[in-house]
């Protein structure tokens, strides 16, 4: 990622979400514009949340480690 908050908010969640053993994806914009459309996002970072095959959450932006580990540990659906 390009974006500032992306690639300071990347090294705090792909850790986390390996820790907690959640299946996290990364999905590039830049790479693939219709994302923004596909998948309703507003601003990046933008981690969404899916289960069966439907959202169901999401968070916006950069926060920090512990605002991140609790949305996981909070809305886990592994």
């Amino acid at each position: 990622p390009t974006c500032e908050f992306c690639v300071k908010t990347t090294p705090i969640v792909a850790p986390l979400a390996k820790d907690m053993e959640i299946n996290l994806l990364q999905y590039n914009l830049k790479e693939f514009e219709s994302g923004w459309n596909d998948y309703g996002i507003e601003s990046t970072p933008t981690i969404v949340q899916y289960k069966d095959g439907k959202e169901v959450n999401r968070i916006n932006g950069y926060q920090e480690k512990a605002v991140f580990e609790t949305w996981f540990q909070e809305n886990s659906v592994n």
